[in-house]
Parts: C-alpha cells; structure tokens; sequence
C-alpha cells in the first residue's frame, strides 16, 4: 500500500496460515532489502488481519494464490463475516475459491488492482447446470455485472491448467463491459522448460498491455456474449486451442515423462515395417500412413441417451453404459440396465458392438469398446468407425495411449476436466493399412491388453 508519493519502495503486507510460509517470507523480504514489511500469521477468509478503526485496510495492489477447492469454511463463517466481504453470494462450502476472489476484491481500495491464481474449474462450475440457482454462477454473474474483472488468463500448471484472474476496481473507459480472454496453453507441456522460456511470458504481457485480440491466443469478449454462456469465463470456451502442431496422444505421453509409453508410441509412429518416412502434421510417420481426424472416420459419432421409459407398462431394457463401465478395454457388461419407452424412436441412440467410447467427463479420457449393442449416459462419446479405414481396436489403443495425459487438453478441474465433443472429434489420428492396424493391436494386446476381437 502507498502512503505518498515519496516512497521508494512499496509497503509489504501479507497473511499466511501457516508460520513456516510466515518466516520464510519475511527471510525472503529481508534479503531482498524490503524494509516495510508485515507479514502475519492468520487466516484472512475468516477474519482479515490488517483492519484499523474497524475497518479493512485496502491497498492499490494485491497478489493471491489461495489453496485450491477449499473445504471447512461454514455457512456461518461467511454470515458472520463483519466487513461485508461475501456481498456477491456464500460459496459452496466444498470450494472457497470464490470466497477468496471476493476477500480479495474488498481488499482493493478504489483504484486497486489483483491477481489471483485459481483453479480452473472455478471459471465454469455451474455454467452448464441445469440449475439457474447455482451459487457460483451466481457469483460470477455478480463480478461480470459490477465490471471487476479485467482479464482471465489459462496456463499450463502441472497436471491441469490453472487460470489467473485480473481484478480491477476501476477499469478505464476503453475496456468497461468487456473482459480479455488469453488461452495460453501450448504445445509444450514441459513445465520446467516454460518456466526457462522468457519469450512465452513476454507474449502474454506483450498481449495483456496491447488489449487486443490475436487469433488464436487472446480475444476481448463482451459482458453480452459472456451472459448467454452463462458467465462461463474460461478462456478456452472464447479462443479454441490451437495448436502448431496436431495433438498426437502416444507422443505428448512420452514427451511429459510416460516411460510406459515409449513402446506404443513407436507403434503408432513407426508401425511394423520398415519403410520411408514422410513429414505429417503430427510428426514423422511411414510414408504409407495417413492422418485423418476422427470425425474423417466415423459413421457416427455423438453422445446422450434416449429418453426413458413414461410408463411402467411400456418398455424396453437395455444394457446402460456409465463412466464405472468403461475399462480401457471391452465391455461386455453393465452394472445397470435402463429402461426406454417402447414408444419412442430409441434405436439411433443403441450403439453397435464395436463402437468405441470416451468419457468426456469424471476420469476423462478413459476408454472402452462394446462388446454388445447397448446405450450410454451423456458423458461418453461415442465413435462407430469406419471399418474400412479404420480398426475399431486400433482406435481403442491409440486413444489408451493418451490416458495419462488428458488433463492437459481438457478443461476444468483436475478432478472436473471435461473434454468437448468438438475436441473429440477434431482429434488428429495416424493410419496404417488395415492388415498393418491388425498387426499392431495383435502386439499391443501381447504386450498385456486384455481386449480382443
């Protein structure tokens, strides 16, 4: 906080609920010659502790990374709270993330800007509920209406991207009723070398600074355009990925670190035969193979599920496929049967033995292929191949493939990532023959793979 204009060096406060973080950082301000500094011990969501005259003391710059998807703060915690801190709505009490974004918030004095780093999913929970009372869409509603936040930007941050949000208090003219959006996710998911990467850090505030929109990279979207996704604020919902180079699962697999994977993935780049090798979108492949997006080699794709039974007199079974189903392998058995009125057209929505299917949501990623026609909840998604191009089971390994990283396209929480229909389908995948495919699958399914054909 600034107390005029002579000062040098800015006044230091901090709060911290843990005394190790407390000493180290007060070691940490001292060696860096910070003189003017309070740091204490304290839990500022249940009481704020720099207050004078009963009053929180505000600052012009505040600076926040409070523990993800906090739980043990009460209904009453908030209730009690005596700086009206908690105007915009009381969190649910399995996530104080927006809780912290509103202490934050207050604790702005008129011209007072923040940055806080979050979760994810605090950007979208509630956004696609059915529920129109859904407390943290509420609250996001709250920050878009009075026009406090400036900017969203979503890194990559170990296993799931985070989202640094801008506060601003009071923006300038220019930029009232708007919100900038920077997807900052990249093709390189080596944290360690991004943080070497000096240049990725200068685009994002060379970005930030100009408030202008690049394609692919940052956007400036209006309050209108939010409202009607539901305050939804993550940034991949604006600026889709894009990426220099195609998504190619086995490879990104091995390129986090999957030593498992090092194996599959010279199955799917370099195949059985030794051939020349020709330069593709998703890397060096033989010069025989194609690449082709899922959508390129489907005859259908899709999720939902048909509508259930209305009477109890009029009805047919059928095998019902949940997320608990899919085991990276067949299914040939549900642990729930489902129920469907006779009347109603259901059998677009009966997916063939051999579709192959992906959560879109809970354990993203995890796959399965049937083993019997059956029907699926609304979070998988469904691709029936064309047998003619392509092997359902080589679909099926070469999706496996990608288990491990996932998290790093979808969005959402670590625990909540979701993967769109459209990401899906605009998947990248490489293809041999079919007599190469089969040889594949026979190898992969001996080296332990339980599916068979």
């Amino acid at each position: 906080m600034h107390t005029g204009t002579n000062v040098v060096a800015p006044s230091l406060y901090g709060e911290e609920v843990d005394q190790v973080l407390v000493a180290w950082a007060l070691s940490n301000m001292n060696q860096h010659g910070y003189e003017n500094v309070r740091i204490i011990k304290n839990d500022a969501l249940l009481r704020p502790g720099f207050v004078e005259n009963n009053q929180m003391l505000q600052f012009d710059y505040v600076v926040a990374s409070p523990l993800w998807n906090q739980k043990g703060y009460s209904r009453n915690d908030y209730c009690n709270d005596n700086w009206n801190r908690f105007r915009y709505g009381i969190p649910h009490k399995s996530f104080a993330d927006l809780g912290w974004l509103q202490h934050v918030l207050a604790s702005l004095n008129h011209n007072g800007k923040a940055v806080v780093m979050l979760d994810r999913g605090v950007l979208s929970r509630g956004s696609n509920a059915g529920n129109k009372n859904n407390v943290e869409l509420t609250i996001r509603s709250q920050f878009l209406q009075e026009d406090k936040i400036e900017c969203v930007i979503l890194l990559p941050y170990k296993k799931q991207p985070c989202a640094l949000t801008i506060l601003d208090n009071n923006k300038i003219t220019e930029k009232k009723g708007w919100v900038f959006f920077i997807n900052a996710l990249i093709d390189s998911l080596d944290i360690d070398h991004l943080r070497s990467s000096s240049q990725y850090f200068q685009n994002i505030e060379n970005a930030y600074h100009k408030f202008e929109e690049k394609e692919g990279f940052c956007r400036v979207v209006k309050h209108t355009e939010i409202s009607h996704k539901r305050s939804n604020i993550d940034p991949y919902i604006y600026i889709a990925y894009e990426s220099k180079r195609a998504i190619c699962l086995p490879a990104l697999a091995t390129e986090l670190g999957k030593k498992d994977q090092d194996n599959v993935y010279r199955m799917f780049s370099y195949g059985i035969y030794e051939e020349p090798r020709q330069d593709t979108i998703i890397g060096s492949l033989p010069q025989s193979w194609r690449v082709l997006k899922i959508k390129e080699i489907a005859l259908d794709l899709g999720s939902g599920n048909p509508q259930r039974k209305v009477s109890d007199s009029d009805y047919i079974c059928k095998e019902w496929v949940q997320i608990l189903d899919l085991n990276d392998d067949l299914v040939s058995q549900t642990v729930k049967m489902s129920k469907y009125s006779s009347q109603m057209p259901i059998l677009d929505r009966i997916r063939p033995k051999h579709t192959v299917m992906i959560a879109k949501s809970g354990s993203a990623g995890k796959v399965g292929i049937l083993d019997m026609p059956a029907t699926t909840n609304t979070a998988i998604f469904c691709i029936v191949t064309d047998k003619e191009i392509i092997d359902p089971y080589y679909l099926l390994y070469y999706l496996k493939s990608g288990k491990n990283i996932w998290s790093h396209i979808a969005f959402g929480t670590r625990d909540g990532a979701s993967l769109t229909n459209e990401l899906i389908a605009e998947l990248y995948i490489p293809i041999p023959s079919l007599r190469e495919q089969k040889s594949i699958v026979y190898r992969l399914k001996s080296n332990g793979s339980k599916a068979e054909h």
